[in-house]
């Protein structure tokens, strides 16, 4: 077998010389997928083996959709040698077509194909796991019933069949386990996420169930069978913990299933009990002590490697992927986004660096808690909001941060591109803002402090006058923070919506472009009827005048100015300046105005549909098209 259950290293050194290659090639991978999501390197030292992982994150089984699952294979194993012609150097006996990574007897140093090395493992050992070709991860398909898959031949259409990002997704939905444990699993198991050249053994050994380190596997030798059966084991495990060996409390665990001694362990929760009763070794002191950093050639957390140690990776590798890939595996107790719920709407949350104070901002979940649970960063809650996904009229927000600093909020590709030129680490877009100036968000200010060289970035017009009366400058409005109350598709450019409220109080309708009097509007409870029309804010066009009776609480909208000074001169009107800038030039979107004498009220309505029925039930006088939409 070129891969051992839970065990990484020797996985790679059953890979003969392809050790260093190999892991090369991780590197460039996690690379890609980390820089986005990754605070820092993992280390031992942070390992706790009690506390591997926290229920409430081992269980959320709405971190990752099949799509999202789909994006992370492709992204951790970007090129797939699927005929297996990367090269690969060995010593080879052409009689006996043995093959071994040191030289022996009749042997030559040759180097050959990935696929020709598999034919010739395949004919000395007489098997069919190396044998081109070699399907990645992200390409596997499998139909659940029959076990058909695309294996052998890449191009297959199976019918029936599930993608592997379709299996995991299931397989966590059906038992309420995270996918990211499922796919910490399949790596720590048999590296084969990352893999771009997977023998058969790792898809039918894919998460070591039922394959103990002291024996072969027996059953259960397929993909879908392993992902669905371990993750049913996992839920078993949390579901009736004291039917199996640990437990929370404190258990006696073996560092090897060789004679190689144990210690006692506080297991905090059922999570990491569940991962002992799968992988039942914690590391000893050489793993911890030996802990390396993404695509070290000697893999995650490499020591000298002896018959102690290699056994006691397994959680420990668990562990480490997941941190890495994830973010942090303890539930930080923060809490969520409750505003976003059912919305494409995220938070973005703002932390401070412990040591110089640094402003650190980010929409991901994952980030904030392991800046909060393992590198003590202070935790301030949320700055302002943005769109998780791009709505119509979103611009995108960049991220760049600096290892021991804070983060970088820009608009700007250029400006981008120059921090990352300077050293800043890339994290690529975090959220989806409102352009600045429109008025569907509220304006974040950037401001700089040339004593500390610092930026900061607020929601806060009270916080900005604040920093302003400190000495920082403003280096103005990057973008609108999104609305929490109401998100709506912002205007064409020149425009501004006009929304549009029902007062149950008075009978009356009312409109109004302020997006902070909208606001207040909806939290007092008034009824919010959503968007009316656009107005435009060119002020060289037809101004409407907005005036209110307080002795019958009304309010009157005109777009004729001698009516408007007509009624403030009658003493019963208060004129409230100009509400919005409309069109008299006639065009297909009127704004008909209509009153009911019997409530004293007027009403505006670009709706044809409206205007007519209303006409058509009585009570509503027709006073004509009031004005034009620009």
């Amino acid at each position: 077998m070129h891969k051992m259950t839970d065990n990484i290293i020797n996985f790679y050194l059953n890979r003969f010389l392809m050790l260093f290659f190999a892991f090369t090639m991780l590197f460039s991978v996690f690379f890609a997928f980390t820089s986005s999501t990754k605070v820092s390197a993992q280390s031992g030292t942070s390992f706790e083996a009690g506390r591997i992982i926290d229920n409430s994150v081992f269980t959320n089984d709405t971190t990752m959709s099949i799509s999202q699952i789909q994006t992370f294979l492709n992204t951790e194993d970007p090129s797939c040698d699927t005929n297996g012609s990367q090269t690969i150097s060995y010593y080879y006996n052409s009689s006996t077509h043995e093959v071994e990574s040191y030289s022996f007897s009749g042997s030559t140093y040759v180097t050959t194909s990935r696929a020709v090395y598999g034919q010739n493992y395949d004919i000395f050992n007489n098997t069919n796991i190396g044998a081109a070709p070699y399907v990645c991860l992200s390409q596997y398909v499998e139909n659940p019933s029959t076990g058909q898959n695309n294996l052998q031949n890449p191009g297959a259409s199976i019918s029936g069949g599930e993608s592997s990002a379709e299996i995991i997704y299931n397989a966590a939905i059906a038992n309420q386990i995270n996918p990211e444990v499922i796919l910490a699993t399949l790596q720590k198991e048999q590296g084969l996420v990352t893999d771009n050249w997977p023998w058969l053994n790792e898809y039918t050994e894919a998460m070591g169930f039922n394959c103990p380190d002291t024996g072969g596997c027996s059953g259960y030798a397929g993909f879908y069978q392993q992902v669905s059966s371990a993750a049913a084991q996992f839920r078993n495990y949390l579901d009736n913990t004291e039917s199996f060996n640990y437990t929370v409390g404190n258990n006696t665990i073996l560092y090897s299933p060789a004679n190689c001694g144990s210690s006692v362990v506080d297991i905090q929760n059922t999570a990491t009990a569940a991962l002992y009763d799968y992988t039942p070794y914690q590391p000893d002191s050489n793993v911890l002590s030996n802990t390396n950093p993404t695509g070290s050639p000697s893999g995650p957390g490499a020591a000298s490697g002896d018959s102690c140690s290699d056994p006691a990776y397994g959680n420990r590798n668990f562990w480490w992927y997941f941190n890495t890939w994830f973010g942090s595996s303890i539930d930080a107790g923060l809490p969520g986004c409750i505003p976003a719920t059912n919305t494409s709407l995220t938070c973005v949350w703002n932390l401070s660096n412990p040591i110089n104070n640094d402003q650190y901002l980010t929409s991901s979940n994952d980030v904030r808690d392991e800046l909060f649970t393992t590198q003590n960063y202070q935790y301030n809650g949320v700055e302002f909001y943005g769109n998780v996904i791009e709505e119509p009229g979103n611009i995108p927000v960049y991220r760049a941060s600096v290892d021991g600093g804070g983060s970088f909020l820009t608009t700007s590709q250029t400006e981008y591109n120059s921090l990352i030129a300077a050293g800043y680490t890339g994290d690529g877009i975090d959220f989806y803002a409102d352009p600045p100036g429109s008025n569907d968000g509220f304006p974040v200010f950037r401001l700089y402090n040339s004593n500390t060289g610092q930026h900061y970035w607020t929601g806060n017009i009270q916080e900005e006058g604040t920093l302003l009366n400190d000495g920082w400058t403003l280096e103005g409005i990057p973008f609108n923070s999104i609305d929490t109350i109401r998100q709506e598709t912002p205007p064409p450019a020149g425009m501004d919506l006009v929304y549009r409220f029902y007062i149950p109080q008075t009978y009356e309708h009312f409109w109004t472009t302020d997006l902070s009097e909208r606001d207040s509007m909806i939290s007092a409870g008034y009824d919010y009827e959503g968007v009316a029309w656009d107005s435009s804010t060119d002020n060289s066009l037809t101004p409407v005048y907005r005036l209110y009776a307080p002795s019958i609480r009304q309010h009157l909208f005109t777009s004729s100015l001698n009516e408007y000074n007509t009624l403030i001169a009658s003493g019963g009107w208060n004129g409230e300046g100009i509400s919005m800038y409309m069109s008299n030039s006639p065009n297909s979107s009127p704004v008909y105005r209509l009153y009911a004498p019997s409530l004293g009220v007027h009403l505006l309505t670009d709706d044809a549909n409206e205007y007519s029925t209303l006409l058509a039930q009585g009570g509503w006088n027709n006073e004509g098209v009031a004005f034009y939409i620009p």
